[in-house]
């Protein structure tokens, strides 16, 4: 124990005399961690070059029709021989944003983080709400039962709001998942700096659906896209703590059990200061909303 000494954080446990140290698994970390980075990146630029080319493309099109036609009254009636018109190639370039346009789009992406945090608070304040208001006594409830489920509401509740929505172009639904993959990725950072364990496990469940997300943007089959958005479910804040119950119990799933973690993580953070919860409701939880509902919405998303 003396090896490990304070900072117990530092490594993972495998088994009760094994363990890997932080030398080992946080190279592995950043690769990880870089790969949803690199993909929003790359796919940002590609979609400026490619509204470039196009552009391009359309140009050297019509200045090879405008010669064809010179070429053929040449032939029919002028004994001239016609001069080539020489087209200049020109190099794919950056696109030069519209400030209205720009406007526009970030004005969406503000409004659905905006909205994502919203309901992040709510869910941290859930407790203060049953407390301050005895919601407990009001619906013969214990209270750490009307926690799990309101917190259960609020998760349905905010995927209901926020599907019922749509953006207005597919620019503003590509810059709102390039924006919370990249703040996602930074918190998760963050917290593998302060625990490097929990933020090496939750970076390896939490990544490869960003991937996919992704992903499907180049896609036209909805069929993925609603797969990608099935998957991203899966590592919901509850979904992971459903996770955690069935690994506790060995398999063996209970109410009374996913109650029980919910209000210990929630105790634990009010108590002896883990900040679990806060991440969780504050950080974690809006920005999983806004990734799941990006994935939900670029379903019906329109090319812009």
């Amino acid at each position: 124990m003396e090896r490990l000494h304070q900072s117990f954080f530092f490594y993972l446990l495998p088994s009760t005399d094994r363990y890997i140290s932080i030398g080992v698994y946080m190279p592995p970390l950043g690769l990880i961690l870089a790969a949803p980075l690199l993909q929003v990146l790359c796919m940002h630029f590609a979609d400026l070059f490619k509204s470039s080319s196009d552009d391009d493309k359309d140009h050297g099109d019509v200045a090879n029709k405008d010669e064809s036609c010179k070429e053929d009254v040449a032939e029919e009636g002028d004994e001239k021989p016609a001069t080539p018109v020489e087209v200049t190639k020109v190099l794919p370039k950056l696109k030069l944003y519209d400030v209205d346009n720009f406007i526009g789009v970030w004005t969406e992406v503000a409004t659905v983080l905006t909205f994502c945090f919203f309901n992040g608070i709510i869910v941290h304040y859930v407790p203060e709400i049953i407390s301050r208001f005895n919601l407990s006594s009001l619906f013969y409830f214990d209270s750490k039962f009307l926690f799990l489920f309101l917190i259960l509401a609020a998760h349905i509740v905010a995927v209901t709001m926020g599907t019922s929505r749509r953006f207005k172009n597919a620019t503003s639904c590509k810059r709102a998942h390039e924006c919370g993959a990249i703040f996602l990725v930074v918190s998760l950072g963050i917290v593998a700096v302060v625990n490097y364990s929990f933020g090496m496990l939750l970076s390896i469940f939490v990544v490869p659906p960003i991937l996919l997300v992704g992903g499907t943007r180049v896609s036209t089959s909805r069929n993925v896209k609603r797969f990608a958005a099935g998957v991203f479910m899966l590592i919901a804040p509850l979904s992971i703590i459903c996770f955690i119950c069935l690994y506790l119990n060995n398999g063996g799933f209970s109410i009374t059990g996913l109650a029980d973690i919910v209000t210990d993580i929630y105790e634990n953070d009010r108590l002896n200061g883990v900040w679990t919860y806060r991440f969780a409701t504050l950080i974690y939880f809006p920005f999983w909303l806004k990734l799941f509902l990006i994935s939900v919405l670029n379903i019906d998303a329109t090319s812009s």
